[in-house]
């Protein structure tokens, strides 16, 4: 189903009926709350309030969970994002699909994070949508490029 439908299911049983888990948060490098505005789309749109988090403490309350992949377009919060899952990005080792556009910290600064945590990854930037402008961060455990070949990521 779509994310609505996933969302909707969540409400009603609190469960998903797939690999994917629904959390109603918005991800930092701490436990705080922020406003959020569209300004682009509606000069006069009305702040959203919500919770913020980390996705260490997330995986820390779901414990029989396990991290496969992590996908965020966060509007150059994603060192803030990266910080905050140190702990889970370090025990599952999921892959990583993170936009990496929005600000020169964000472009440069995922990069350097990843790569001061010694977690062997391999990391490429790739523009997969959207022209040049808007770059994607594509980081992995390097023991995947030997892995058999039905488990290989070819899109990489």
């Amino acid at each position: 189903g779509t994310s609505l439908d996933s969302r909707e299911q969540f409400k009603k049983t609190g469960k998903l009926e797939s690999n994917y888990e629904y959390h109603p948060c918005a991800l930092g490098n701490k436990k705080t709350s922020a406003e959020f505005r569209n300004v682009c789309r509606n000069r006069g749109a009305q702040a959203v309030s919500c919770n913020v988090t980390t996705l260490d403490e997330v995986f820390r309350e779901q414990k029989e969970s396990r991290l496969g992949v992590v996908s965020a377009d966060i509007e150059g919060w994603g060192v803030e994002l990266l910080e905050g899952g140190k702990e889970v990005i370090t025990r599952d080792r999921p892959v990583l699909l993170l936009a990496n556009y929005h600000n020169r910290n964000e472009l440069f600064g995922m990069y350097k994070f990843l790569m001061e945590q010694n977690l062997d990854y391999t990391i490429k930037m790739r523009a997969l949508c959207g022209g040049v402008f808007e770059m994607t961060m594509i980081a992995y455990p390097r023991e995947l490029d030997s892995e058999p070949t039905k488990n290989r990521m070819y899109s990489l």
